[in-house]
């Protein structure tokens, strides 16, 4: 599933034939950039949707028929990263603000940075965030700590993590994906 942000839509893409169709349409009824990014909630398979032209979180189910409200009130929700215990961690990019939204609704503010734009969860339970302004960060969601890990990339517009829980972030200025090393994996010693 991908999204196109012109038109505020989801496309399913036949890794086979290459070919699109549409998913879903969200629908835009403002003159503002549509979706950022979508997310997965592993336990059900549905669409996280952070619908930043009204600053709502959407759930989609993984079939397309069904669309429902998690949040509203963001300035511009770019990414959202679900926890084991039902946390979302949402980037609203304009609001300069990381929130962290607890299952029964409590909103906190558990970092600020300059146009946040993408959260994934590590393994450790720290979030890694990269901002528009060349950015990444590693934030404390319990002790809301910040630490920069990269400065001078260009506007990295995406994030993801490695199979050794690597960060790899899409620069859209350098026009370059790069991977950040900071766990190995372990190797085998030759009595192995």
């Amino acid at each position: 599933i991908v999204a196109e942000q012109q038109d505020n839509r989801l496309y399913r893409l036949d890794p086979t034939t290459q070919k699109l169709s549409l998913f879903y349409d969200v629908g835009n009824r403002t003159p503002h950039p549509g979706i950022d990014g979508i997310s997965l909630d592993p336990a059900t398979g549905d669409l996280l949707v952070p619908d930043a032209p009204s600053g709502r979180i959407l759930r989609i189910t993984s079939d397309g028929q069904k669309e429902s409200v998690l949040l509203t009130g963001f300035v511009r929700p770019t990414s959202v990263a679900l926890a084991k215990d039902g946390t979302l961690y949402v980037c609203d990019e304009y609001g300069n603000a990381v929130y962290a939204v607890t299952p029964d609704g409590k909103r906190t503010v558990i970092a600020r940075m300059s146009l946040p734009d993408d959260v994934v969860l590590d393994t450790d339970g720290s979030l890694l965030v990269n901002s528009l302004d060349g950015l990444v960060w590693r934030v404390d969601p319990v002790a809301r700590l910040q630490k920069r890990l990269v400065a001078g990339l260009s506007q990295p517009h995406g994030l993801a993590l490695d199979s050794q829980d690597n960060p790899i972030i899409a620069d859209a200025g350098y026009g370059k994906i790069f991977r950040l090393v900071l766990h190995q994996a372990p190797t085998a010693t030759p009595d192995q």
